[in-house]
């Protein structure tokens, strides 16, 4: 534990706002002393993309250690709002806002999205954070947005940090083999995504937390939040 709290990480949220709030509020009991990194993809696929978004910020404004990466699903995102006709699109299908509500989402939600960065680097505690991977083989790996926002299969080599651990997302896997790559030894990569929009997959459909000095997962089954 550090001096004054715990380090939490979950994994990809998109959309389940209710299993979200449920996760921070009652099974972490969130307290200010604590950090949250959150792994990027709060939007899309579930029902309350908002309402995700919304609770990060009432957190950050209440004073909580709350931080966000940004994800491939706020990338793209960030990319149709400079095409006004495909951000009317993610407007009306991702977020479902009414139309009087779109001016004001534009400018406080898409500068929120802006200032995500691609990777959190905790030296002192051993974590590298991104959202979907890394590729050391790379020039300035942790430049390489593509990667970090998109890859399938990290690449480690001589110049990955030594005693890191590499925790991500991105990719949904059942809970056991969360709980399996948490064993292995050495532990170099985490993937925390589990698949928490995906209800009727085996072994998904679970928001995912790692309290870091424990090294032990914390468990949200979605809570009726489907696709």
């Amino acid at each position: 534990m550090k001096l004054n709290g715990f380090t939490y990480i979950i994994g990809d949220i998109h959309g389940c706002a209710e299993t979200f709030r449920y996760m921070v509020e009652t099974k972490l009991n969130l307290t200010k002393n604590d950090e949250l990194y959150l792994l990027g993809d709060y939007i899309n696929r579930g029902p309350d993309s908002k309402g995700v978004i919304d609770f990060i910020l009432h957190l950050i404004e209440e004073g909580f250690q709350v931080f966000p990466l940004r994800g491939n699903h706020e990338e793209m995102l960030l990319n149709s709002s400079r095409k006004n006709d495909f951000f009317e699109i993610w407007l009306n299908d991702a977020v479902g806002l009414k139309k009087e509500d779109k001016e004001k989402f534009s400018v406080k939600y898409l500068q929120f999205f802006k200032q995500l960065p691609l990777f959190i680097h905790l030296k002192e505690r051993g974590l590298l954070l991104v959202h979907a991977g890394v590729d050391f083989n790379k020039k300035n790996p942790l430049q390489n947005a593509d990667t970090i926002l998109w890859t399938r299969v990290s690449k480690f080599n001589d110049t990955f940090p030594k005693n890191t651990i590499l925790v991500h997302g991105h990719t949904p896997v059942p809970l056991d083999n969360v709980e399996k790559n948490l064993k292995e030894n050495p532990l170099v990569e985490i993937n925390l995504d589990g698949g928490c929009v995906y209800k009727n997959r085996k072994g998904q459909g679970n928001l995912i937390a790692l309290n870091f000095e424990k090294m032990e997962l914390i468990v949200v089954p979605n809570r009726g939040e489907t696709v």
